[in-house]
């Protein structure tokens, strides 16, 4: 049993009679996903390429987009893309360009898995990846199921979104690619020092892998136990927060200060965070863990009976009973 059918037995993934779309850049990663999920259908399922163009690139860009078509042409795999300019709606959203082009390419997937009616989408982050996000994110003072960097399986749209390869180094990637004759292009762009990750990527990276070549796998192990550690806690969170929560509306939630501030720390810091992604409809990003500190420190010194905490996005009150 090779690593992709361990990941899809370890994370109860069914793929037979489904329909999944799988994200495709054109890099060895997505392109070696396409391949090995290609390569097991046999009828069993559909299979869809979605490509994004962020058009950062021109004519190279352009070029990424034309080679997975082509690819997908020649092995008879149905293929979706879009091109977006992501540089305009960073700047109409105010965002950098890596966190617009995250958002424009999952509103695509969101918009083709309603389209195909799919229960996956099926994306090629590996254990590099994975080593890198968790390293970024430790930098930042990010806590809870944050820390535990990227999700190898997680509900997405009406299905799930997983990560096959999350188990394979880049190394691993490129062998695999080489073994079985996948073509692929190269992002020049990963090669520069100006993203943090590619930073990390080129400088830090390397430097742990000399220590311990396998580090990708205790990542992911640290990964996995933070992800059920925290899932017990989010239950118990949500146990408790039924005492706390009066009422609720899109912009407004009414709760008992008391209650939450009797809660042990951990479980008030992960009930305001509850708090906030439910005002925030999921979208974690809209605040940080100054806001979720500052909520509470503001609830634990407010004597008045009402009183309220700005917040990002229009976001300004809380009652407080």
């Amino acid at each position: 049993m090779n690593r992709i059918e361990s990941f899809l037995k370890k994370h109860d993934v069914y793929l037979e009679n489904t329909t999944v779309i799988v994200g495709v850049s054109g890099g060895p990663d997505s392109m070696l996903l396409l391949h090995e999920l290609n390569k097991r259908r046999k009828g069993s399922y559909q299979l869809i390429a979605a490509h994004v163009d962020h058009m950062f690139r021109g004519e190279e860009s352009f070029a990424d987009l034309a080679f997975v078509e082509a690819y997908c042409k020649e092995h008879e795999i149905p293929f979706e893309s879009s091109r977006i300019q992501v540089t305009q709606y960073a700047k109409e959203n105010r965002l950098n360009k890596q966190a617009a082009a995250r958002e424009c390419r999952y509103a695509f997937f969101r918009q083709l898995m309603e389209q195909y009616k799919a229960q996956f989408i099926a994306l090629a982050h590996h254990g590099d990846d994975q080593v890198e996000t968790m390293l970024m994110r430790l930098a930042r003072g990010t806590v809870g199921i944050g820390l535990a960097g990227i999700q190898a399986k997680r509900p997405f749209q009406n299905g799930w979104l997983i990560r096959p390869l999350i188990g394979y180094s880049k190394d691993d990637v490129l062998k695999a690619c080489e073994k079985e004759h996948v073509p692929y292009v190269i992002d020049q762009s990963n090669h520069t020092d100006d993203y943090l990750r590619n930073r990390v990527r080129r400088h830090i990276l390397p430097v742990l892998k000399e220590e311990a070549p396998h580090v990708h796998e205790s990542f992911q192990f640290v990964s996995d136990m933070l992800t059920e550690d925290e899932q017990y806690l989010q239950a118990l969170t949500k146990e408790q927060m039924n005492q706390v929560i009066t009422s609720q509306s899109p912009k407004q939630i009414e709760i008992k200060t008391k209650p939450l501030l009797d809660l042990p720390l951990p479980l008030q810091r992960r009930g305001i965070q509850l708090i906030l992604n439910y005002l925030y409809e999921n979208t974690q990003s809209a605040f940080s863990n100054q806001h979720i500190l500052g909520t509470l420190d503001w609830l634990s010194h407010t004597d008045q009976p009402s009183g309220s905490l700005d917040l990002p996005k229009g976001f300004t009150s809380c009652q407080v009973l």
